[in-house]
Parts: C-alpha cells; sequence; structure tokens
C-alpha cells in the first residue's frame, strides 16, 4: 500500500537489494494503509502469478519440440535396445503392459508440460520439478468412489519374484526410478522397495494384498513414456518346463 503504517520501505529496501542484479521486480501500489484493500492486492497477484505460469509452460513446449526433434534416433535406438533385451530374456515371463492411463499425481502436473500421444505415449517437460516428485503411480487395487479409476495391475503371488521391464526415457539419463509400495487388507503399507535401472527386480511378500507402483522423478527434466511390462522371473524348474513345451 502507497500508505502502508506497517512496513512503508519494505519495497525500497527490496529495490536496493536487487541493484546490479538481473532480477525484474514487478510492483504496483494502491491508495491505502496496510490491509486497507487486500481483495484488490490479492486479484493483482493471482493475475501475475498466471501470467508467469503461461509463459513457463510457453516456454516449456517450445524448449520439448525442439529437443523431441533432436532426439527421435536416440529415442528409437533405446526402443530397439529395449524391445530385443525383453525378447530375448529367458528367465521372464510376461503378465501385463501397462499403460499411462489416468493421470494420478497432481504434485508432478505444477508448471509441467504434458503431451499424451494418440498412441497413449506421454511426453512430459519440466526443469523445475523437485527430485522425488511421483510422476505416475497404478495401482493393484482401487477405490473407485475416490480414485475414479479401475486397477491397472494384475494380481501377484507372494513369495513371487517379478521385474519391470520399462519402455521409458529421461533426459538427462537414468534420472527415474520406480518405488514397489505394499499394503496390507487394511489398506496399511506394509513394505516399500525403491527400483534403481537396471535392476528393477522385487519379491512380493507373503502379507502384502495390494501393491502400488510409481515412477518417481529423480533429477529428470523430460520424461518420455510409452510403458512399463510386468514379468514373472522363473525358477530354474519352471524355465525348463516351458523350454519342453
Amino acid at each position: 500500500m502507497q500508505q502502508d503504517d506497517y512496513d512503508d520501505e519494505a519495497y525500497f529496501t527490496l529495490l536496493r537489494t536487487q541493484t546490479g542484479k538481473t532480477t525484474t521486480v514487478i510492483a504496483r501500489g494502491y491508495q491505502g494503509r496496510h490491509n486497507d484493500d487486500s481483495a484488490s492486492i490479492v486479484a493483482w497477484f493471482v493475475n501475475q502469478y498466471t501470467r508467469v505460469i503461461t509463459e513457463f509452460r510457453s516456454g516449456a513446449e517450445r524448449s520439448a519440440e525442439t529437443i523431441g526433434s533432436a532426439q527421435v534416433s536416440m529415442w528409437s535406438a533405446a526402443e530397439v535396445s529395449t524391445e530385443m533385451a525383453a525378447s530375448t530374456s529367458p528367465r521372464t515371463r510376461q503378465i501385463a503392459v501397462v499403460r499411462w492411463g489416468e493421470h494420478h499425481s497432481r504434485h508432478s502436473l505444477y508448471g509441467s508440460a504434458l503431451r499424451v500421444t494418440s498412441s497413449g505415449e506421454v511426453h512430459l517437460v519440466n526443469p523445475l520439478m523437485p527430485s522425488g516428485t511421483t510422476l505416475q503411480e497404478w495401482y493393484s487395487f482401487t477405490d473407485y468412489q475416490a480414485l475414479r479409476d479401475t486397477p491397472a495391475l494384475p494380481l501377484l503371488r507372494h513369495g513371487g519374484r517379478y521385474r519391470i521391464e520399462p519402455r521409458v526415457e529421461s533426459v538427462p539419463e537414468r534420472t527415474t526410478v520406480f518405488e514397489v509400495r505394499f499394503h496390507d487388507r487394511f489398506g496399511d503399507l506394509v513394505a516399500a522397495q525403491v527400483l534403481y535401472a537396471p535392476d528393477h527386480e522385487f519379491t512380493y511378500p507373503g502379507d502384502g494384498h495390494s501393491y502400488t507402483i510409481r515412477l518417481v522423478n529423480a533429477g529428470c527434466d523430460q520424461l518420455r513414456f510409452t510403458s512399463l511390462t510386468l514379468a514373472e522371473v522363473l525358477d530354474q524348474a519352471e524355465v525348463l518346463d516351458s523350454e519342453v513345451r
């Protein structure tokens, strides 16, 4: 406020601290004393905040288009490598292919440019997203009234070993991790396991009733997600039996 009686030097102190720096200060003064016109101040602040976010998203989308076109060959080579590795592995049996589906992580959308192609492939760009943010989460059990979605994950065998085979690319490379969380019949967390590339194997606990898989940001600026394959790791007897068949 221009006649602020609480701290009439705050604005000028801020300007002095920014002298000589590459900083843009956006300000507006309203007639009155402290808190005389809170509604106008809040409305102005929200308008400025919306403008900054809109400009950031526009810049992120342009960056995604530029970098995406330059990395087509890298994506294609990575896809071929992933497909060859999955097809030649004799120790696993595919049980499910999981797509992105409904978005279940609102926190990852703040300031992000998200694009979903007609094939279901997801491109996400946000260089300012904090590490540890959940990018997406999939469930083996859902409350439809609360989540408005059906389970994307299959039921697993107690004591069984499983592997996640992702078709996920990030910039920088290997800056995403998977977290598998196991819950009992009451929905309480009984165990959790963080999986780092290239080892994405986990064992389903005996007291597990349901589980979720989280894709977590570990410092990535850009993400391209196609799908993740959930496969059961076979023991030696199962491998021999599958070969006989």
